[in-house]
């Protein structure tokens, strides 16, 4: 098989809304870390398929079908073979338009738009470095990193647990987290890595309440 892979900056301008900061404003201050779209192409004899990973709090239903159109058309695939998902940190620019929130401002949707051209722009060369690689897995439980945040009390209610609360009367989380990591990397013929590819699930809420 062969794979290609890039890192597109889809950092937001300073000021934007931040999608569920703890602050008593929600605008960006500055930057800690770039936000990224991570890009992977793989293509095998029967097929190929775009995994498109962004650094948002998550890609509305709507915005991710045209994002996988005009991705899929640069790289010659089918849209349906586009993959799009978000890592879900809460350290990002607020784009969409469920959860709570009815729209985006002009500058959100003006952010929105110069994203995906970016990450559209981003993409296209990738069906020109395709590589040969062979592909790898691996799979193991990682612990004390994640955990339940819904708590059952002894009244029979289910409290987040960021709700101040008697300790005792907490009975149990409601249910245990997965706390499997799964990694997918490809290997050049030299031995060396070419891309990895890691799954963990968590929340990612961090770095808010700071100066970014």
């Amino acid at each position: 098989m062969k794979s290609a892979s890039a890192m597109i900056d889809i950092t937001p301008p300073i000021g934007i809304s931040i999608c569920g900061n703890v602050r008593d404003d929600d605008l960006a201050r500055g930057t800690h870390d770039p936000l990224l779209c991570n890009a992977v192409l793989m293509e095998s004899e029967e097929t190929s398929v775009l995994f498109l990973v962004l650094d948002w709090v998550g890609v509305d239903e709507a915005e991710a079908t045209i994002l996988r159109k005009r991705a899929g058309a640069v790289v010659g695939i089918l849209k349906k073979n586009v993959v799009v998902s978000a890592t879900h940190t809460h350290s990002g620019p607020k784009i969409i338009t469920r959860s709570g929130f009815d729209y985006r401002n002009d500058e959100e949707e003006k952010y929105l738009n110069k994203a995906f051209d970016d990450i559209v722009e981003g993409v296209k060369s990738l069906p020109g470095e395709l590589e040969e690689v062979s592909l790898w897995g691996a799979v193991s439980d990682i612990e004390g990193h994640n955990f339940c945040r819904r708590l059952r009390m002894a009244d029979g209610k289910v409290v987040m647990n960021w709700i101040e609360v008697d300790p005792t009367d907490v009975v149990c989380a409601t249910g245990d987290p997965d706390k499997q990591m799964s990694v997918v990397g490809m290997k050049r013929a030299d031995n060396t890595w070419q891309t990895l590819m890691v799954n963990f699930t968590l929340h990612a809420a961090i770095c808010v309440g700071r100066d970014w």
